[in-house]
């Protein structure tokens, strides 16, 4: 019989998530990789499963986003509110204006707030470096 998934699959991970013992439940998470997480986020906030969207958003929350867009789109997406401000604020204070791609993504209204947010930022910046005249 042909399986079509893997044992350790994260919806298998998600079933055995019930029988396993409250006090090794963090241990489950540590081999994962990072797109084993986000399915099992997907899943968990797909169905409802509170106790382990939580438990999956804190291990993610231990990782380093490489891209802080990325990072948003998830948090939207999942309604992870908590990542909003610190994502939202790389996305400020990074060096390079929002692409095309990033633009679609994001949607046309929070490209134009964050853009107006970086507009003010860099004005700042330069009114700081001409008061040090």
């Amino acid at each position: 019989m042909c399986l079509p998934f893997t044992f350790n699959h994260p919806i298998l991970i998600v079933l055995n998530f019930f029988s396993t013992p409250t006090d090794s439940v963090h241990n489950i998470f540590s081999d994962w990789t990072f797109s084993d997480l986000l399915e099992v986020l997907e899943l968990a906030h797909r169905w409802g499963f509170d106790n382990i969207r939580t438990m999956v958003i804190e291990e993610l929350e231990t990782l380093r986003w490489k891209d802080c867009v990325y990072q948003i789109l998830v948090a939207h997406k999942y309604e992870i509110t908590q990542w909003y401000q610190s994502a939202y604020e790389a996305l400020a204070l990074r060096e390079d204006p929002l692409s095309s791609t990033e633009m679609e993504q994001l949607g046309i209204a929070f490209a134009a707030k964050m853009g107006k947010v970086r507009e003010r930022r860099i004005a700042r910046s330069e009114a700081m470096k001409l008061s040090d005249w």
